[in-house]
């Protein structure tokens, strides 16, 4: 059983056991898809100047991408996009904000609800949320809730539970966090926790397992230095735990992704390395976070990061890239956690597969969403497009680990092997 030259098999693994091959039959395709050369032809999704993109996944194959439109009495709208290695089809937009907006986030409760977070500059820059639903291409939005008193700034959310989030901003002059639980098309917050852990220039959030999650964020009071705490949920309480330092030195564009339910990965652009791409390993063990693995470090400038969970220890992470000078096109490539069945800080290690190229012209408001176990929705600003807002998918996220590849046997009695 084999494929044709330039051709591989469209399975996560190939495994054989008793010197048989498993699964026996599979489809094909062409080796340069599955390595990410080839991203289906995108979308233009916002046909004027967008900013603030923000993605996320509903079911299979479905996603929501939200975005500021410039062009359009700068408010926010949100269409939701059919995606497959074929083709981009984008749904009617919808607004979900009545003024202008910025900051927006964006996370999925499950396959056909949302929320959408964002700052409103014209009521003193304070932090609302509303509940987004999803009926085939149909959207309807629940009301504003204030969330966060302005000024706020660096607004995250992260899912809880299938009903529940918490969403954080930075406030003055603390960061300040709310436990969100979603009812039919309302949202209601729980009390405000106040976290003295620093002053945040770049925040972020991940799930880790239900009613926990990891916060990041770049301290301005500490050289701009990347550190993580634990946010666990008490009934509609929140409490941060100990921070971990994952940074040597200035980190910008932060952002995280859920990687299972004990470890999540975050990524920035370290300004103490010519501003290269680090990504950090993070594993959890009740309220203790410690630092796993680092690794994927670019040789280029690697700004506007953004991950998207692709399942348990993995994660597509993309970003703008100038290897030469005015070439900061759009790339992405795929984090897979390693380590045997047990991570630990001593064993884990983060590998990264090929670099993907998604836009070939000066891209930035990046913004993915997990379509498929290997298959990333893309969504960005094209400066080089009149800033319109575009979609472009990424198939075939995932990298051989040749490390785990053992010889098969004819022995019956002896485990599966990757083939």
């Amino acid at each position: 059983a084999q494929c044709a030259p330039g051709y591989v098999p469209m399975v996560p693994t190939l495994a054989c056991g008793a010197s048989t091959l498993r699964p026996s039959l599979f489809d094909c395709v062409r080796a340069s898809t599955l390595e990410g050369t080839e991203p289906a032809q995108g979308a233009v999704v916002s046909a004027g100047t967008t900013q603030f993109v923000a993605a996320a996944p509903l079911s299979e194959g479905r996603a929501l991408m939200c975005y500021k439109d410039i062009s359009g009495s700068r408010i926010g709208r949100c269409n939701v996009i059919y995606a497959s290695v074929a083709s981009v089809l984008k749904g009617p937009s919808f607004n979900i904000s009545a003024e202008e907006l910025d900051g927006l986030a964006l996370v999925h409760l499950d396959v056909d609800r949302a929320v959408a977070c964002y700052h409103l500059p014209e009521i003193a820059s304070q932090g609302t949320c509303r509940l987004v639903v999803a009926s085939s291409i149909s959207l309807a939005v629940g009301d504003e809730l204030a969330v966060c008193e302005g000024p706020a700034w660096h607004l995250a959310v992260a899912r809880m539970t299938t009903d529940h989030a918490v969403v954080c901003c930075q406030g003055d002059p603390s960061i300040g966090c709310r436990l969100l639980t979603a009812s039919g098309l309302s949202l209601t917050a729980g009390p405000v926790a106040t976290f003295e852990i620093g002053s945040a220039a770049y925040l972020a959030l991940a799930q880790l397992d239900n009613g926990k999650a990891v916060a990041c964020l770049s301290d301005a009071l500490r050289g701009r230095r990347a550190y993580c705490h634990t946010v666990s949920a008490y009934g509609t309480s929140l409490a941060a735990g100990a921070g971990v330092a994952v940074s040597p030195g200035a980190a910008h564009y932060v952002t995280m992704a859920s990687m299972g339910t004990d470890k999540a990965v975050v990524c920035f652009s370290d300004w103490s390395a010519s501003e290269q791409c680090h990504c950090s390993l993070l594993l959890a063990s009740g309220t203790v976070l410690t630092e796993g693995a680092r690794s994927m470090a670019l040789d280029g400038l690697t700004r506007h990061l953004t991950l998207a969970s692709l399942g348990d220890g993995r994660a597509a992470v993309c970003y703008q890239y100038e290897a030469w000078f005015g070439r900061s096109y759009g790339h992405c490539s795929v984090l897979n956690a390693h380590g045997g069945a047990s991570l630990s800080s001593g064993n884990a290690s983060l590998l990264s597969g090929s670099d993907v190229l998604v836009n070939a012209g000066t891209t930035w408001n990046l913004a993915a969403a997990k379509l498929g176990p290997d298959t990333a929705l893309v969504c960005f600003s094209d400066t080089s497009f009149s800033e319109f807002g575009k979609c472009r998918v990424v198939w075939g996220l995932r990298e051989w680990i040749t490390g785990e590849a053992t010889a098969c046997s004819s022995d019956p009695t002896e485990p599966l092997c990757t083939a």
